[in-house]
């Protein structure tokens, strides 16, 4: 029953949030698909607890084919992999709010 109730709060509050971020997130996706490369999220692989492996979805602040140029998975200050957009969010952390769609692989 316990898991019951935090897994309906868990999926009550993340609608409350959303709803309450949608009016940023809008203009954040119209400009990721406008300035970019028509990429507005980023699927990522991320371990969790007791090293459960879960997916997360983020905004893409690189360009697509960037783990194949420069310093592949390293990110370095001033990089060129990263687009305009994309350095507004990440030096504001908007690219790394969790309010996107996370899926678990258990």
């Amino acid at each position: 029953m316990y898991k019951f109730i935090k897994r309906f709060f868990d999926i009550l509050f993340s609608l409350v949030a959303l709803l309450i971020l949608l009016p940023l997130f809008i203009p954040v996706i119209l400009l990721l698909f406008f300035t970019g490369e028509h990429e507005v999220f980023y699927q990522q692989d991320r371990v969790g607890y007791k090293n459960r492996i879960f997916g997360i979805w983020k905004f893409a602040t690189m360009l697509k084919n960037s783990p194949n140029m420069g310093s592949k998975d390293l990110t370095m200050r001033k990089d060129p992999r990263v687009t305009t957009v994309g350095r507004f969010l990440r030096k504001t952390k908007l690219n790394e709010l969790p309010a996107n769609v996370q899926y678990s692989y258990w």
